[in-house]
């Protein structure tokens, strides 16, 4: 494992209990490593109490080499479900792990009663993506749905590859949505601001020959969660007469100091 370092450097990691507004700069981060037979693993955990992804690290008696990561999250997933602050993964089952090359690929499922908003669920995710990656030489995780299904659970697209974020260690979860919701609130009334992106918007509502009076977005997903996102919707609107269309809308989203801001728009 990577970076070994002296187990006296336990003494400085602090436990968490205020709300998520450190700085990454102040975070102490440890890989794992072993000394003799005592192994200590860093887990990413998603404390959704926090809204966000907090580092702890685990002592265990020994690790598989060959099997550590896959015995690092099951030491994750078990710690998530000792304390009501964390996501708990007791409906999630990891039913393969493997590695080629520079990616880790995990196949799951989930038992029946898994109920996770949009903020549960990307916590999760990335408590997952960060830990199995925070190991020597590995980059990647792609994820498969044992069911067959494109989504992790239901608002992350899995079909491509993940990489882990700093996006949301000890930093508050910003949903990308809300953005897209203020926007299309400014169609209405509108009052759409003079950017590149929101002028390419005006075109593609107000072309629809729909005088828009409401909208209704019934169904998203996102691509990953970091410094871009990219936000694919379904949205339903109305005009004044009572009629309806739908549109296929894709919005790119770049965080800008502490909020998201729409980057792109594509039909």
């Amino acid at each position: 494992m990577k970076n070994k370092i002296m187990i006296s450097i336990l003494a400085v990691v602090i436990l968490l209990t205020t709300s998520c507004t450190r700085s990454e700069d102040d975070v102490i981060r440890i890989s794992p490593f072993s000394e003799e037979e005592n192994v200590y693993v860093q887990l990413y955990l998603p404390n959704k109490s926090m809204s966000c992804i907090i580092t702890e690290l685990s002592g265990v008696y020994d690790l598989n080499e060959a099997k550590e990561i896959e015995e690092t999250l099951d030491i994750m997933q078990n710690r998530t479900m000792e304390s009501g602050s964390f996501v708990s993964m007791e409906y999630l089952k990891i039913l393969n792990t493997s590695v080629v090359s520079d990616t880790v690929f995990i196949e799951y499922y989930f038992d029946n009663g898994n109920e996770l908003d949009e903020m549960e669920e990307c916590l999760m995710l990335y408590s997952i993506v960060n830990t199995a990656t925070n190991y020597e030489n590995i980059d990647f995780v792609k994820l498969t749905n044992s069911n067959g299904s494109n989504y992790f659970s239901k608002y992350f697209n899995i079909e491509s590859p993940f990489t882990p974020t700093n996006t949301l260690l000890y930093k508050d979860y910003i949903s990308p949505i809300e953005t897209v919701e203020k926007f299309l609130n400014s169609v209405i009334v509108k009052n759409i601001p003079d950017s590149a992106a929101e002028a390419k918007a005006n075109n593609i509502f107000y072309n629809t020959g729909f005088d828009i009076v409401s909208y209704k977005i019934t169904k998203y997903e996102y691509n990953k969660y970091g410094e871009y996102v990219t936000v694919k919707t379904n949205i339903m609107l109305q005009d004044s007469s009572g009629n309806y269309t739908n549109e296929n809308i894709s919005f790119l989203l770049e965080l800008s100091s502490g909020k998201y801001k729409i980057k792109e728009i594509v039909e």
